[in-house]
């Protein structure tokens, strides 16, 4: 099983603007501008308190560990009423304090703000939530606009309990809201769920008083729980090791963090590789700086790959922190790596957010239509999805689900396009962080964008095959694959469109009188994809029967289906392993090229480098240098 350390999931999550609805909560949802709309204008970061001083007994738990506050938000001009600001602590965020005691409350108002208490609560596996432990009391913000200060609630002592490996917990500070004020401080720099108690009226799209769930991309809330217990003073908790993809005859460099639970900053570690159970000699990573108590740091090391096809277990110990025994009852991280000498043409899906409603789309959606002039259609498949701005009659369910891709600091808009749902993009909201959608701005960028993807090789390869009946009433679409050792066959979906072209816009703004929509959806299976029987043999076949509506144009329909990952806690975990397209008429088979070791193609890459020009064994985030075996050199851009 994966280790979640601290918050994981809360640290991963990134922006909605629709806020989704966490299974583990009863709550409601509302668009996540209810609150970044409010906002004071504030520079992006601001200057605030280190990190928190603990005693040595003590730790901090909540969606990040520091005294780091550069913003305050407010729940909309109309409500001035006592709000409750939460944040979600799930079992694995708990399970390294299991017998350690809850004592206080910590939280960081924003100016002009009144607290008046302090609230955890309990969440059962129905979802419900229930006051365990609480405190009254009036604290008046000292907290500027340009400086926070952290309040500290100690509980009495009879309502302070200790943890259990069984709890859920939210928790809370009851804090006015007046017309001006800006109650709830956050970490902008760090992005985790938050949920408010307030009243939110039916006009403005709420459901009255209760709890809401405006998501994660506002920043993570300066709430935390302080802890106290024995704690060793060095301990360091890898997490788990993610299937690793290598290619035989090369080595690769895989990264993967640890938890600081110790009592000082962690300066180096002494770790030990094992392969199939061969151990290799003991080796020290340093860090400067150190990694902090209550924080994360990143332990690279190389894993030999070996000659041939195989998957191999993997597990990384660290031995020592400091110099000293690692007093962790957790020291290893495992996991696998998966050794291939085939992979295969990786083809690219454009999705691109568009709606009558808005009137820059048909600018873009002419870009799109340039570029595929030139594209190769074979292995380039467009859709559209009527969302992200607005909606209007072509709207399917699954185009606003996708909307949630989105990372832009709460913003959602169209034209707007993704390329695999690869998160290479500069986000154009929230500064130094990604995303997984782009406004381009001509087709040659669409294009260079496409190639960039048709350059890279993929662990999948897809097949697929549409069968009409004889009045063309129905259809019958199978699609088929086969995976080599490196994928990771537990994360794979399939998703499977048809789509429809030259449709005639009803309203379509900044579109004229003849304007036609282009790539639109007509039947999706699911929003994310249906899970994948993969055989011992690493093939799977799906068939889908899929009905033809009467006014559809049969000559202008397609079908695209593509082999996905969903994570709904991190919008960067959605990527596009790998697709395939076909016409209803005209052309009814797809299929993958592969390229193996002993068969170059002239696409093959057969070398890598990085943007400082130092071969590396795979891929790696950020800028790839590939070379293939046709001379040629490209660039691609890599999460």
């Amino acid at each position: 099983m994966k280790k979640s350390i601290l918050l994981l999931a809360a640290f991963a999550m990134t922006m909605t603007a629709n806020a989704q609805k966490p299974s583990a909560l009863k709550v409601s949802t509302v668009k996540a501008e209810r609150l970044s709309a409010v906002a004071p204008s504030q520079p992006s970061m601001l200057k605030a308190p280190r990190k928190a001083d603990l005693a040595a007994n003590q730790r901090l738990v909540g969606y990040y560990a520091t005294d780091d506050v550069d913003n305050s938000l407010g729940v909309g001009d109309y409500t001035t009423e006592d709000i409750e600001p939460a944040i979600f602590l799930e079992q694995e965020a708990l399970a390294l304090y299991v017998g350690k005691k809850v004592t206080a409350v910590r939280f960081a108002m924003g100016a002009s703000s009144t607290a008046k208490g302090v609230t955890i609560y309990t969440v059962d596996t129905q979802g419900n939530i229930n006051s365990l432990a609480s405190k009254d009391t009036t604290i008046v913000s000292k907290s500027t606009k340009t400086s926070y200060v952290w309040n500290t609630v100690v509980l009495p002592a009879d309502k302070q309990f200790n943890i259990t490996g069984d709890q859920r917990l939210m928790v809370a500070y009851k804090v006015t809201q007046g017309s001006k004020t800006y109650p709830i401080g956050v970490n902008t720099q760090v992005n985790g769920d938050l949920y408010i108690n307030c009243n939110i009226p039916a006009s403005v799209g709420g459901q009255g008083k209760g709890w809401y769930s405006f998501g994660a991309g506002n920043g993570a809330a300066a709430i935390q729980m302080l802890v106290e217990g024995d704690f060793a003073a060095y301990n360091a908790i890898p997490s788990s090791i993610e299937k690793i993809a290598a290619v035989a005859g090369q080595d690769v460099k895989v990264t993967i963090p640890f938890f600081n639970l110790g009592a000082s900053a962690i300066t180096n570690v002494d770790y030990v590789l094992t392969v199939d159970g061969v151990a290799a000699d003991p080796a020290r990573a340093n860090f400067n700086p150190g990694v902090a108590t209550g924080a994360y740091g990143n332990l690279t090391f190389t894993v030999p790959a070996g000659d041939v096809d195989a998957v191999k277990n993997l597990s990384v110990k660290i031995t020592k922190v400091n110099g000293e025994d690692n007093a962790s009852a957790d020291v290893a991280a495992t996991g696998q790596i998966g050794v291939s000498t085939t992979a295969y043409n990786r083809n690219v899906v454009v999705e691109e957010f568009t709606t009558e409603k808005c009137g820059n789309c048909p600018r873009v959606a002419g870009f799109l239509h340039t570029a595929l002039k030139t594209a190769d259609l074979t292995r380039t498949f467009a859709v559209c999805h009527h969302s992200a701005y607005g909606t209007d009659w072509l709207t399917q369910p699954c185009d606003e689900d996708l909307t949630t891709l989105f990372n832009d600091a709460g913003y959602t808009y169209a034209p707007a396009m993704m390329f695999n749902r690869q998160p290479i993009f500069d986000s154009q909201y929230a500064s130094g962080e990604k995303d997984n959608v782009v406004l381009p701005g001509s087709a040659a960028e669409i294009t260079s964008y496409i190639n960039a993807q048709l350059a890279e090789l993929s662990n999948v390869g897809l097949t697929i095959n549409a069968e009409p009946n004889a009045d063309t009433t129905q259809v019958t679409l199978t699609v088929s694959g086969t995976c080599n050792n490196a994928y990771d066959k537990t994360k794979g979906l399939l998703t499977v469109y048809m789509t429809e072209d030259s449709i005639k816009a009803k309203n379509q703004s900044g579109g004229g009188k003849n304007y036609y929509q282009m790539h639109v959806i007509r039947y999706y299976n699911s929003s994310w994809g249906d899970a994948i029987e993969w055989k011992d043999d690493n093939t799977f076949t799906k068939t889908y029967t899929i009905n033809i509506n009467k006014a559809y144009v049969k000559n202008q329909l397609k079908f695209v289906a593509f082999v996905n990952k969903h994570n709904a806690n991190d919008v960067f975990d959605n990527q596009i392993e790998n697709s395939i397209g076909v016409s209803l008429i005209g052309s009814t088979t797809g299929i993958n090229n592969v390229y193996t070791s002993a068969e170059a193609s002239n696409d093959t890459v057969v070398a890598r480098y990085n943007e400082a020009g130092q071969r590396i064994a795979g891929a790696q985030r950020g800028l790839n240098i590939l070379k293939l075996a046709n001379g040629k050199t490209v660039k691609v851009i890599v999460k």
